[in-house]
């Protein structure tokens, strides 16, 4: 006779929820209320220490560019690293193959692309703050 909450939760579940509840543990963190008055100048001691108050257009236009495509460099990585998983699992699948090997290879066309761009950008970038600089 079975238990009456005998595999109630599998082992996957049970997993999921563990990582759930620590996932949500991380978010809590303690509050220490404290009386502040944030001012304008507050605020701006702030930008300044987190380094937006002190960069040029030029540096503040070349750092989002080089963000979006080091974004784009990881994207390829990954879709690489999965073409690698798809060719593994091909098991000889011909199709499968040929799939994975379309996807290596583009990711590695795509991460050429993003290179190229992020030296042709930051080429651009470093001439244009030594010129506004001058």
């Amino acid at each position: 006779m079975r238990k009456k909450f005998e595999g109630v939760l599998s082992l996957k579940q049970k997993v999921s929820l563990i990582f759930l509840a620590v996932f949500l543990l991380c978010l809590c963190s303690p509050v220490f209320a404290e009386e502040t008055n944030p001012t304008l100048d507050q605020l701006g001691i702030v930008a300044t220490n987190a380094g937006l108050v002190s960069k040029s257009p030029t540096a503040l236009i070349g750092s989002i560019i080089k963000w979006v495509l080091g974004f784009m460099g990881v994207v390829l990585a990954i879709m690489i690293i999965y073409g690698g998983i798809l060719w593994m699992s091909a098991g000889g699948n011909a199709e499968q193959i040929s799939k994975a090997r379309n996807t290596i290879t583009n990711g590695i066309i795509g991460l050429i692309i993003v290179f190229a761009a992020y030296s042709i950008a930051h080429f651009v970038i470093e001439g244009l703050q030594t010129e506004i600089l001058k």
